[in-house]
């Protein structure tokens, strides 16, 4: 069944991903802490949405293997980091930063530090190593959605993407995963069944601080 852009968009984009965003830019560690300030999940989280969103804008039909790198760096160099040095360096920033926090919650390299507001973003260190500013990161993210991304899903014709491509590309890629979905779905079935912890509060208020996260077209349940 096809998947309604706008819909996406509202729920998926501009709901959990960019909203977790705006959570995440403004934490930071407790007083005499020096962790705990999200760094790497904000920054694991602005990854994803790169590959997502230049997976979207690819104009050509979505593959799930192998190219995701290609994805991401395309939306790196086209859309996030435009005729800067930094648009050069997005195919290494995938193998070092996203598959390093993707696979093990660490860079590839000591070199590579994250932090937020500790500096130039993307710049080189006195040592030689890269830093990261992780809010930096995440409001560049955000401008490149609002400026580009979400404007093209407007457009109507033309060539490059618009509605029709960036609509073909989403419901590719969700069929695409959904039949790897189903395909495991057995596996699942031993695990005991979903209970709600909604609990009434004082003057009858339900507690609603634990939600769950749904793909679109999948009716919403916050608890």
């Amino acid at each position: 069944m096809a998947t309604d852009l706008t819909v996406f968009l509202k729920q998926n984009v501009e709901g959990y991903l960019l909203e977790d965003i705006a959570k995440m830019k403004s934490i930071r560690p407790d007083a005499g802490k020096v962790a705990g300030g999200v760094g790497y999940p904000l920054v694991m989280t602005v990854l994803s949405g790169i590959e997502l969103f230049g997976a979207l804008l690819s104009t050509t039909p979505f593959k799930a293997w192998r190219m995701g790198e290609t994805y991401f760096v395309d939306y790196w160099g086209h859309h996030l980091y435009v005729g800067t040095a930094a648009g050069a360096v997005g195919a290494y920033f995938y193998q070092l930063v996203r598959h390093g926090l993707a696979h093990a919650f660490m860079t590839k390299g000591a070199a590579i530090s994250v932090g937020k507001g500790l500096g130039t973003h993307l710049s080189v260190t006195s040592d030689g190593g890269l830093y990261v500013d992780a809010e930096q990161f995440a409001v560049d993210f955000e401008t490149s959605y609002w400026r580009d991304l979400k404007p093209l899903t407007q457009r109507i014709e033309g060539s490059g993407p618009n509605v029709r491509t960036i609509t073909d590309r989403l419901n590719e890629m969700l069929n695409e995963y959904e039949i790897q979905a189903q395909s495991l779905a057995s596996v699942f079935a031993a695990l005991p069944r979903f209970e709600s912890r909604a609990s009434v509060g004082r003057a009858g208020a339900v507690n609603t601080a634990c939600s769950l996260t749904t793909p679109v077209g999948v009716d919403l349940l916050e608890i």
